[in-house]
């Protein structure tokens, strides 16, 4: 649990210090968090999203880095696997409101796999509090190692820094209902194979997601609270990466709180969850429900703008990366 606790009170310390003049009230939104795993991150995952579609005529422009720190070895006697490097997922992103109940958006993203330079730190960090290092600190320190092999067949093996454009990826949001403290919306997400499997920026397959994003909301003289809550399915076809294993259906699951203790900050804490995405393997890295926690929240830069910063832990070990540091910044207008 310390592992979980210290990395992020700096953070909040760092936003209770500042107070943005003029901003405007921050809307309770869930944090936009996926599994950034080697390959979890390239199989469709959809983000939470908002309860509440854009009203017709307003858009939303953000842009995100998530920053996945892996490492990871695990083995049996038909399969060996390394997770061991720095994975860069950048991500831009346009959102519409449509005619009323309805928005629509589109976005990009930009995968950088390399060796990095967060293992000292993270090390370091670990010694500090007394935590595991889970073996990290017996590896050569950044080094990009991304390799699987299974029936003495190589699947992948990323040894070389590259990148590449990622998925592109489609949005389509229909509100079920919406009252100033409760919403329900139901979303539709279609990634298309537009990254490279090899460099791991894609996977080659076509992948739909359906779910329900929900929202409770409630207010106090001086303070705001919301409950985030959704869930739904992925679909896939077999695609190129892993696609003798890949699963045709997994499930999706999310759920996140916020409080708001002033107009321009927003403290939050939430869980995202899928099952297994792929199948006929002894590896809980690749066959095996994962679930992580964000802590983090946002922050009012000037009208309509905000900031959102997360650090991510796996709670099942190996299902997601060590930790991951989450950066996007969105306006509205």
């Amino acid at each position: 649990m310390l592992r979980l606790i210290f990395p992020v009170i700096p953070f909040f310390l760092c936003l209770l210090l500042v107070s943005p003049a003029g901003a405007d009230e921050l809307l309770l939104v869930p944090l936009r968090l996926v599994n950034q795993s080697p390959v979890a991150a390239l199989c469709g995952l959809p983000a939470l999203g908002s309860a509440r579609v854009l009203a017709p005529q307003r858009s939303e422009l953000s842009a995100g880095l998530d920053i996945a720190n892996n490492y990871t070895s695990a083995g049996n006697s038909r399969e060996s696997l390394l997770f061991d490097g720095e994975s860069y997922h950048w991500q831009v992103g346009y959102v519409r409101g449509l005619s009323r109940n309805w928005d629509a958006g589109v976005s990009l993203g930009y995968v950088d796999h390399h060796g990095g330079g967060l293992d000292g730190f993270i090390e370091s960090w670990h010694n500090l509090f007394g935590l595991p290092q889970g073996g990290r600190d017996t590896a050569e320190r950044n080094r990009l190692d991304y390799s699987y092999v299974r029936n003495g067949e190589t699947q992948f093996d990323l040894t070389v820094p590259t990148g590449g454009v990622g998925d592109l990826r489609l949005y389509l949001g229909r509100q079920l209902m919406a009252t100033p403290g409760r919403a329900i919306s139901l979303r539709f997400s279609l990634e298309l194979p537009t990254g490279n499997s090899r460099r791991l920026t894609g996977s080659g397959s076509w992948d739909a997601a359906l779910w329900l994003s929900g929202e409770e909301a409630w207010r106090t003289t001086a303070h705001r609270f919301a409950l985030f809550w959704g869930g739904g399915l992925l679909g896939s076809n077999a695609g190129d990466l892993l696609p003798e294993q890949r699963r045709k259906l997994a499930g999706l699951a999310h759920l996140g709180g916020a409080w708001s203790p002033c107009s321009w900050l927003i403290l939050q804490l939430q869980l995202d969850a899928h099952s297994s995405l792929f199948k006929d393997s002894g590896l809980d890295e690749i066959d095996q429900a994962s679930v992580q926690l964000g802590m983090g929240g946002q922050l009012s830069l000037w009208r309509q703008t905000h900031l959102e910063l997360a650090v991510v832990e796996d709670l099942l070990v190996g299902t997601a990366p060590d930790v991951v540091f989450h950066v996007a910044i969105a306006h509205r207008f």
